[in-house]
């Protein structure tokens, strides 16, 4: 029986060595070509799964899991497997009757792979055992019972189980496209979601609504996004941590469960940590340092009454209302210009950051009407235009009735904070404090 190989191997050498190399039959013997793969079914020792190619792109990032549509394809193993495919070639190919498929490992292949065909029709191919003489495996096209050599590269891509070509990030959505995080937790659960016309991220538990840290927000997102997992299926106890759920602003879905590993193998200070993707399908992730697992509410409440750092602020623009006074601060590449005049930039810098600095631990709360306690109207709005994922707020400042204090609050805050006339002298001081004594601000 092995002589017999022996001589169709020789046999298929010796064919190949009278085709020059070039020549056309090659193309012509060539098994597929990607452009023309609609779709990929995988059926292996690890499982099935199936690739689907979407109708309006052409190339390797525009296939995707049919049975897992929330699972993103790493790009680069993708375009590996098409140039796999388009490599086999039946040019040398011969046949056996079918009671010697066995001899080739084609009568219980090792896989099956189904190629769907822009035209409509399909190719089934049949991978079976390792050729020791050609270095290469068997492989047979059913629709001509075509026997072939398969090189060990293309025979390991299509043997790949599913998660192989599923990309390693968890979370494949770009930080600002998400609209929406829900973290569910033992203890307790609440969402952060993000308003189209506000500009702003908003905390919610139960029926309370208030205003999110976007720093905290942009800092968890960069943490799910940096997970990536490797394709382990660990046994996993039902105790759960964490739940994330993430939807992007079209809609889009992505999950991840926190859990713990049986007999006590894991730990918050382990070397790993488990999680369950999407359709419960348990991976670890390697990143025992993400600090993700802890999150709680307290985490996403802003510390300060303005996120955004000094360097980012462009444009602030303070408006006083009896009496009337609008200076407008812009900053050029010479420094702050108020109402186009050159500013003394360190105490402009200072009048900024002591609005930066007003902390959100003094929150007003009164039995009284708050009519009673302040007017209608502010008497100072401070409008901000920063580089920063804050993008353009407002602050509004309101002097007490007994005018022991002031109360403040931004257009994205329900609550009133307390800030003491000190502070009030520095946020917003006298206009001959910002200019430069030798300017002359009546000047044109």
């Amino acid at each position: 029986m092995n002589l017999k190989k022996v001589f169709l191997f020789l046999l298929a050498v010796l064919m190949q060595a009278c085709v020059p190399d070039g020549d056309v039959k090659s193309n012509i013997d060539r098994v597929i070509a990607q452009k023309e793969i609609s779709y990929i079914k995988f059926i292996n020792k690890s499982g099935k799964f199936i690739l689907k190619r979407s109708k309006k792109i052409k190339a390797s990032e525009a296939f995707n899991f049919e049975d897992h549509p929330n699972w993103a394809v790493d790009k680069d193993r993708i375009t590996n497997l098409l140039n796999s495919l388009e490599l086999l070639s039946v040019k040398n190919s011969f046949t056996v009757k079918t009671e010697k498929l066995a001899e080739f490992g084609l009568a219980d292949p090792q896989a099956t792979i189904k190629l769907g065909l822009a035209s409509g029709a399909d190719l089934t191919i049949l991978l079976g055992s390792y050729s020791e003489y050609a270095r290469k495996y068997y492989a047979m096209l059913t629709s001509k019972e075509e026997i072939f050599l398969v090189p060990e590269e293309a025979y390991v891509s299509l043997t790949r189980p599913a998660l192989y070509y599923r990309s390693k990030k968890l979370f494949p959505l770009a930080a600002t496209t998400v609209c929406l995080v829900k973290v569910e937790g033992p203890d307790s659960s609440f969402s952060l979601e993000y308003g189209q016309k506000s500009k702003s991220w908003i905390l919610k538990q139960g029926l309370a609504e208030r205003p999110a840290s976007s720093r905290a927000v942009a800092k968890l997102l960069e943490e799910l996004k940096n997970i990536e997992f490797s394709g382990d299926q660990p046994n996993y106890s039902g105790q759960f941590l964490n739940t994330f759920t993430i939807e992007d602003c079209q809609g889009e879905k992505r999950s991840l469960r926190f859990s713990s590993l049986k007999n006590n193998v894991f730990d918050l200070e382990g070397s790993k940590i488990v999680a369950l993707a999407d359709n419960n399908w348990p991976v670890f992730i390697n990143r025992p340092e993400l600090p993700t697992i802890h999150h709680k509410v307290e985490d996403f409440l802003p510390q300060r009454l303005v996120e955004v750092n000094l360097d980012q602020v462009q444009k602030v623009t303070y408006t006083q209302h009896d009496p009337l006074d609008i200076r407008i601060i812009e900053f050029s590449t010479n420094g702050w210009l108020i109402n186009g005049h050159k500013a003394d930039r360190a105490f402009v810098d200072q009048s900024i950051q002591s609005l930066i600095d007003v902390k959100t631990e003094q929150i007003f709360s009164s039995d009284k009407d708050l009519a009673n306690i302040i007017d209608k109207d502010p008497f100072l709005d401070i409008e901000l235009k920063t580089a920063s994922p804050a993008g353009r707020l407002i602050v509004s400042i309101w002097m007490r009735k007994d005018k022991e204090a002031y109360l403040i609050k931004t257009d994205r805050m329900a609550q009133f904070l307390k800030i003491d006339k000190a502070d009030i002298k520095k946020i917003f001081p006298a206009l001959e404090v910002l200019l430069p004594s030798e300017n002359n601000f009546g000047a044109s």
